[in-house]
């Protein structure tokens, strides 16, 4: 377990990550495998595959950042070191991945002045091919 450690406080805090669980959830009951059960359920579709096509919206050295095709859903699936120089924001792909988990974004809100955490389906082991 870990925890966060402050001389202020009397004990130590231990760090929690939190994530949705439905008790009620059922083998007869399964989710369908869409965005919004992907975001509701990140452990429950892990290490399951998805193919989707979008476009680039955003990159990194680490992770590409794709906006579904027709939607505004986004995803973010790690870059492979070799990949990452063919690839530039705008390009349309097709991605073919593995579903693990979510992917803990830091972004800090202006207009409020709040550092906040956005969560987006990080897809692993993926294979992103710019369409012609």
């Amino acid at each position: 377990i870990c925890s966060i450690s402050d001389p202020d406080m009397e004990q130590e805090l231990p760090l929690f990550t939190a994530f949705k669980c439905d008790s009620e959830l059922s083998l007869s009951n399964e989710p369908k495998k869409n965005y919004k059960n992907i975001c509701d359920y990140p452990y429950y579709f892990s290490k399951t595959s998805i193919k989707l096509q979008g476009t680039i919206v955003y990159l990194t050295e680490e992770q590409i950042f794709i906006q579904k095709k027709g939607t505004s859903d986004i995803y973010v699936a790690s870059a492979k070191k070799s990949q990452e120089k063919k690839l530039a924001i705008g390009d349309v792909v097709s991605c073919k991945a593995t579903i693990d988990g979510m992917a803990k974004i830091p972004c800090y809100n202006s207009s409020n002045n709040h550092f906040q955490y956005v969560l987006y389906p990080y897809l692993t082991s993926a294979k992103v091919n710019i369409e012609k």
